[in-house]
């Protein structure tokens, strides 16, 4: 503000003007005027929320691999059964489904139709494995009767080595193991040998 008598600037907060002493007026505050109000202002726009992360949950479908898995291995199958019908019922009961159809494949062209299993140890002329051990297993107590030991072949053990050639071992009621021999001929002749003793 000034003084009135002498001019000098005085600060807005001074009673009395420093230079002459005398009292100075305070001028009194200009109006304000208020802001003009405005009825259009626009909305502030919404802040963008993050989307929620998305879970991808395994599906519960039916699986090939298992499924063939369950054919060839039924009792693999069943286990994934009882393993997977809690937590994926509908992939549960696919397996459990084709490892049932697996077994009623087996029954079916082994047990019911007959169909022979392959045997890697088949002989020449349809002679098996299973029917040479007993040929020889009954041909061994042939001659062991003979010798009046009273030593009896409880068992023989085959593998085969050629297509005409099989060697393995007997199990004596002495517990010795002699090693055996036998030669399947193109005719289907057996010809056996187990330690010394042999049958043509």
């Amino acid at each position: 503000m000034i003084c009135p008598k002498c001019d000098y600037m005085m600060d807005a907060f001074d009673k009395e003007c420093v230079r002459c002493h005398g009292k100075g007026i305070a001028p009194k505050p200009a109006p304000v005027a208020p802001a003009p109000v405005t009825t259009d202002v626009p909305a502030p726009k919404p802040i963008p929320q993050a989307a929620p992360p998305v879970v991808v949950l395994d599906e519960d479908k039916p699986s090939f691999l298992l499924d063939i898995l369950g054919i060839f291995l039924p009792i693999v199958g069943f286990i994934l059964y009882f393993v997977l019908k809690d937590s994926k019922p509908v992939q549960a009961k696919s397996v459990g489904l084709w490892s049932l159809g697996g077994v009623l494949m087996y029954f079916l062209f082994n047990g019911f139709v007959g169909i022979p299993q392959i045997n890697p140890f088949a002989g020449l002329g349809g002679v098996s494995t299973t029917e040479l051990q007993d040929t020889v297993r009954e041909g061994y107590n042939e001659e062991l009767a003979k010798s009046g030991d009273g030593v009896t072949c409880l068992s023989v053990s085959l593998a085969k080595e050629t297509d005409h050639v099989y060697t393995g071992f007997a199990e004596l009621s002495d517990g010795t193991k002699p090693p055996v021999k036998v030669t399947v001929g193109d005719d289907g002749q057996i010809i056996w040998k187990a330690g010394l003793m042999a049958l043509g």
